[in-house]
């Protein structure tokens, strides 16, 4: 007797625990009569089978992995999905997991009339439930013409009476203050402050917030609009002009635009990057203006802000950014250090995409089963045989069938390897850029450098993401310290992958 699990579900709020318990009762029936032992039950309740997005579906896909079942019976294949792409991805997912699906109520072999067969139904289940969404559409459209509520939020300011949109006359008068003072100039949060002062809440019992009144403003329901798969105006009653509406509308773009124009655009290069050389505390991008009205950018040290317990002095940002930035194009565009990072990145790639671990453990799994199957064989051949050899024969080359085309697909996937030529032309690329223009200055700097300190009396130290220290390249005395060549703790091996996934195919 082998292990089996059910699945069953319904989609609509308007079915009942009886849909459930009518699939379970057939589902076991069929257990019962094939000699199957249930272990296990999954139900999604008022869950649509358009999508392989169900909770209690996504469980039994993981679960299945574990061994603990071999069949999922199902009332009707439309139970399991309703989309034959959800369908075919899922139930390769069970078979690689050695799991099959099975259908109570229809009777499908493993022949190709039922593989035809168990193809059509999928098929006719999608039509099914394409059809459904469009009758489900125009049963809306019908609604919204007649002018009838047709389900959802009920909008503050409106009740719902004989399937009908109702002025709330209590609420009402509250949508059309806030209309009012917001075309009469009054900001948002002054706005939502009266009215949580006057008691004031909304129709879920909470505190306006600048948000809710912005919503509110923006919703063409109160200017008796409903927009749907066209507009409607015989469906709510307005509360306010159309006019005042577009009021509100052009106020709220305008004031957008203005909050917009005060969001600082200028990017910290170095936000992350940065740290202060006395107390180790990250460096922050500030901004300000001075007495005469000039905006600047600089780099403050977060404790000196926050607690003004360190004495560093602020960095400005252009300045500090293109000292930072000289200085990794002197370092880095040195011939004998750009082959230095070509020659590393391309052993430490290659070693990662050399290890052959999943091939070699898939090739010791196509052998044991070959092995189990020779066994087998040889059993048979010296006329020991039970019920369950030839079933097991079947299982084993199926196993080994799958193991094959699982190698196979690793095998002609597998990444490629690089030579020290491609990679070294690669980095080299980076002399060609324009650093005048933004995006260069930070792929640089995201590219080869994770971490600067900066100092008030010395050059900064710069940590870089990039290749060994050369016994032709040393760092000279007035030169800045130049740490973190190799790959050892510092982070380099993603940063390798990152960069060379970028290559030429």
């Amino acid at each position: 007797m082998e292990n089996a699990v059910i699945y069953a579900r319904y989609s609509s709020e308007r079915q009942t625990e009886q849909s459930i318990e009518g699939q379970l009762r057939v589902c076991k029936e069929f257990a019962e009569k094939n000699d199957y032992r249930i272990v296990g039950k999954y139900i999604d309740r008022a869950v649509s089978g358009k999508t392989d997005n169900r909770d209690e579906f996504q469980r039994m896909i993981k679960d299945s992995a574990k061994g603990a079942f071999s069949f999922v019976i199902v009332y009707k294949l439309d139970r399991f999905a309703r989309n034959r792409y959800d369908s075919a991805i899922n139930k390769a997912v069970l078979k690689k997991n050695g799991v099959k699906v099975l259908s109570a109520c229809e009777q499908i072999t493993d022949t190709p009339e039922g593989i035809i067969l168990e193809s059509m139904l999928e098929g006719y289940a999608e039509y099914y439930s394409a059809e459904l969404s469009q009758k489900v559409r125009r049963g809306l459209k019908e609604s919204r013409i007649k002018g009838n509520f047709t389900g959802g939020f009920v909008l503050y300011g409106y009740k719902i009476i004989d399937k009908k949109w109702v002025i709330n006359e209590s609420e009402s008068g509250i949508v059309k203050r806030i209309f009012s003072e917001y075309i009469s100039g009054r900001r948002l949060k002054d706005i939502a402050d009266n009215l949580n002062e006057m008691g004031i809440k909304t129709n879920t019992g909470k505190p306006f917030t600048v948000n809710i009144i912005s919503r509110l403003l923006k919703n063409k329901k109160f200017a008796g609009i409903v927009s749907a798969d066209e507009e409607y105006t015989n469906i709510v009653p307005a509360i306010v002009s159309k006019e005042d509406y577009d009021q509100a509308q052009r106020m709220l773009e305008r004031n957008k635009r203005l909050a917009a124009s005060y969001k600082p655009e200028v990017p910290y290069l170095l936000s992350g990057k940065l740290f202060c050389g006395y107390c180790d505390t990250l460096m922050t991008g500030e901004s300000g203006t001075s007495k005469m009205g000039v905006k600047f950018q600089y780099y403050k040290c977060f404790k000196r802000k926050k607690t003004h317990d360190c004495d560093k002095k602020t960095l400005p940002k252009e300045d500090f950014e293109n000292k930072i930035i000289k200085m990794t194009l002197d370092h880095i565009l040195k011939p004998d250090v750009m082959k230095g990072i070509a020659e590393n990145v391309t052993v430490v790639y290659n070693k990662d995409i050399d290890d052959q671990t999943i091939l070699e453990t898939l090739e010791k799994q196509k052998g044991d089963k070959e092995k189990a199957i020779n066994n087998l064989l040889k059993a048979l051949e010296m006329g020991i045989f039970t019920p369950s050899t030839k079933q097991r024969l079947e299982q084993l080359e199926k196993e080994k069938g799958d193991l094959e085309s699982e190698w196979l697909v690793q095998y002609i996937f597998a990444p490629k390897r690089y030579e020290v030529p491609t990679v070294l032309e690669y980095f080299q690329g980076f002399a060609k850029l324009d650093y005048s223009i933004e995006e260069n200055r930070a792929k640089l700097l995201n590219m080869f450098v994770r971490k600067v300190i900066a100092y008030d009396d010395k050059e900064p130290t710069i940590y870089y993401n990039t290749s060994g220290d050369f016994e032709n390249n040393p760092i000279k005395e007035n030169e800045p310290e130049l740490i973190g060549f190799g790959f050892k703790n510092s982070g380099g091996g993603d940063r390798i992958r990152t960069c060379v996934g970028l290559l030429p195919n």
